[in-house]
């Protein structure tokens, strides 16, 4: 009996793109075909109302630059989930807090925390579907696990209302943000591995639902076997040449205590340096090749 291979690319509100593929069991009828396609938006593609986006905010210039130099990985760091307004919502809350000063406070006191408790309750069904499929460490408070081990794949955190929502008198934990950071004792494969199965997960459960929204953390993770290759490879010519650090001029020296750039004429200080300024300083020399054909033999 045949099969079907569907292949579909998704994308997201950042343009983030990742090919799909799935197999179906037996041969799709043209039935099922106009099923699938009068599901679509425009004929070519289904919106997803939940929002999940890329935020590389967290990489400073020097992580994206190992990166592009291949001496670091773009990995994940967490992934941060929010319940965050409609726009129509958020002008029902801003009609609404036209009218709070009119209003009795006890009153308003009173929205305010139904409101807080809306949007815990709405968010933690996506929290206990989770758990559901992988094991959460702090998630369930019964659970025993150990820290510095494989049998867990997800750290959650989130806020209790005493610190959110001082005053309200609402017990236990709000779930309308969380986060979930991946085990380190896990390899970088492993990690993405559990994120994209996650996400599959919540697009097949909430892509409709238009208040969920789910945040990649990006992180820069040092390859630190190439970046130790690298520096033992650009030595010789740091020591060697005159060289510029920021807007300095100088030269590198190497003491007992380590490297530092000494600007030009300095008699006595300089600046420590460390692996990576050691690279830079090297890659803005002039008329040098690059030593990370030596790093990737």
């Amino acid at each position: 009996m045949s099969n079907t291979r569907i292949d579909y690319l998704y994308r997201d509100a950042d343009n983030y793109k990742q090919d799909h593929t799935c197999v179906v069991t037996g041969a799709i009828t043209e039935e099922q075909k106009a099923i699938v396609l009068d599901s679509l938006d425009d004929g070519e593609s289904r919106r997803c109302r939940m929002r999940i986006w890329h935020d590389t905010s967290y990489l400073t210039d020097r992580d994206k630059l190992m990166i592009d130099r291949g001496l670091a990985r773009d990995g994940y760091h967490s992934l941060r989930f929010s319940f965050v307004y409609t726009p129509e919502e958020r002008e029902q809350n801003r009609q609404m807090s036209m009218m709070s000063n009119s209003m009795h406070q006890e009153r308003w006191h009173q929205i305010c925390v139904q409101d807080a408790v809306r949007r815990s309750d709405a968010m933690h069904p996506v929290m206990e579907e989770i758990s559901k499929q992988f094991v959460c460490y702090q998630y369930d408070k019964g659970q025993s696990l150990r820290y510095d081990d494989l049998s867990w794949d997800l750290f959650f955190w989130c806020n209790d209302f005493s610190s959110t929502f001082r005053g309200s008198g609402l017990p236990d934990r709000d779930y309308s943000y969380f986060t979930l950071n991946f085990n380190r004792q896990h390899d970088l494969d492993k990690q993405d591995e559990i994120r994209c199965k996650m996400l599959e997960l919540l697009k097949s459960k909430y892509a409709d639902w238009p208040n969920l929204d789910i945040a990649n953390q990006h992180r820069a993770f040092p390859d630190e076997p190439k970046i130790q290759a690298a520096v033992k490879a650009a030595l010789p010519i740091v020591l060697n040449y005159p060289c510029q650090y920021g807007n300095m001029v100088g030269k590198v020296v190497q003491t007992t205590e380590g490297y530092f750039f000494k600007k030009k004429y300095a008699r006595k200080y300089g600046y420590r340096l460390d692996d990576l300024d050691l690279l830079e300083i090297y890659w803005n020399m002039p008329k040098v090749e690059s030593v990370l054909e030596v790093c990737h033999a």
